[in-house]
């Protein structure tokens, strides 16, 4: 769908899916590389035109949370949400800074998360 893939050595994460008006879900896919035949999918509906971030040991993607929209961390082998954000923009990006991920609010503010935990450290009013 989006325009990133991840590489986690033995395999590819990307977000796979459509949704129509019968229905349908966008999700992350994990693809193995030995022979593309053994596939994973998460549970969690994703933005379909969101990127796909690897961070540390973690994939992070923008996740549907509620109403809105939110960053998520996943397992990388199972896919599995290990914890969500604040509501940030489905178009926002994700940049490491000291050891935090910087993430845009909704309102066009910043969010500073914490990596792991991906709680607001601080945000940046527009």
């Amino acid at each position: 769908r989006a325009a990133t893939i991840v590489d986690t050595g033995d395999a590819y994460i990307a977000i796979a899916g459509q949704m129509t008006g019968v229905g349908g879900a966008v999700r992350l896919v994990r693809v193995a590389k030995a022979d593309f035949a053994s596939v994973v999918q998460g549970t969690d509906d994703v933005f379909a035109d969101g990127m796909v971030w690897k961070l540390g040991s973690s994939v992070y993607t923008v996740v549907k949370k509620g109403d809105g929209w939110a960053i998520g961390r996943f397992d990388p082998a199972t896919l599995e949400l290990k914890a969500s954000s604040a509501p940030v923009s489905r178009w926002t990006f994700l940049t490491p800074v000291d050891g935090k991920l910087v993430a845009q609010a909704p309102t066009g503010g910043f969010l500073v998360l914490e990596a792991e935990a991906l709680t607001t450290a601080s945000e940046v009013k527009r």
